[in-house]
């Protein structure tokens, strides 16, 4: 594999301007010269962590401080103090701030500080427990989300939703009991 198809194996959106190659001559010889810009996860954050390229398969948990992207395969635990990106596999429980996946498949337990997105194409087999999730893809298990959680047409939910909110577009399928949490806290406390 060459370095352009290297770079353009990454699956995270990017802006053109953010991977520059200069394929002049250089001191090198005919070297492909490469400078590489922080991939952009979303229009509003940029990438800081690593990467776990679709060639790559982990036996073991991970542990991060920093974002991490998983293309790959991971047999074990994810705990992550950053944002989680899959496009992969994950056969174990996730834990992180944001978690999102894209043509993803998961096997386990969704732990996520603030927001859990799930892309069309995507699966979970296990319950989710987040702020806030945005569902378009197969659930199979329970969803607890503090705030609002909203199930997009390709959603295809089998497992009771406890939430604050609950907003299902035309096309969703949900197979569970629905449950609106308004709590609401004394003053005095």
């Amino acid at each position: 594999m060459d370095i352009k198809e290297f770079i353009s194996s990454f699956s995270l959106k990017r802006n053109e301007n953010e991977i520059q190659i200069d394929e002049g001559a250089s001191d090198m010889g005919n070297q492909t010269s490469v400078k590489i810009v922080k991939p952009i996860v979303n229009e509003n954050t940029e990438f800081n962590g690593s990467f776990l390229t679709s060639d790559l398969m982990v036996k073991g948990s991970i542990s991060s401080k920093f974002d991490l992207c998983i293309s790959g395969i991971v047999d074990g635990d994810i705990e992550c103090e950053g944002d989680v990106s899959i496009f992969g596999t994950v056969n174990g429980n996730i834990s992180a701030q944001n978690i999102v996946m894209n043509q993803a498949q998961i096997v386990g337990n969704i732990k996520a500080a603030v927001n859990f997105i799930q892309k069309a194409g995507s699966t979970v087999t296990g319950d989710i427990d987040a702020n806030c999730v945005d569902i378009n893809g197969i659930i199979n298990g329970n969803i607890n989300a503090t705030g609002s959680a909203t199930f997009d047409s390709l959603a295809q939910v089998t497992g009771n939703i406890t939430a604050g909110s609950i907003s299902v577009k035309e096309d969703a399928v949900i197979n569970g009991f629905m449950h609106i949490n308004k709590e609401k806290k004394n003053d005095t406390e």
